[in-house]
């Protein structure tokens, strides 16, 4: 494998095989409770079971969550 290849795993959901990453490629399936989040640029479990995207940093903002 290169170096710039991820490893691939098994989603739970749709269960076809996808770059390991934080959601699923095919289905959108959160693949990791704790995901390497692009956002805060580090691991966070937001619970959610979709992206929340840039939607994470209005609800710190606003006091809804962090931890």
């Amino acid at each position: 494998m290169k170096s710039h290849e991820r490893e691939k795993v098994k989603c739970p959901k749709c269960n076809v095989e996808v770059r390991d990453g934080n959601f699923c490629e095919h289905c959108g399936a959160k693949l990791k409770e704790v995901c390497n989040c692009w956002v805060l640029k580090r691991k966070y479990n937001c619970s959610s079971d979709t992206c929340k995207g840039y939607k994470l940093l209005k609800e710190i903002i606003e006091g809804k969550g962090f931890s």
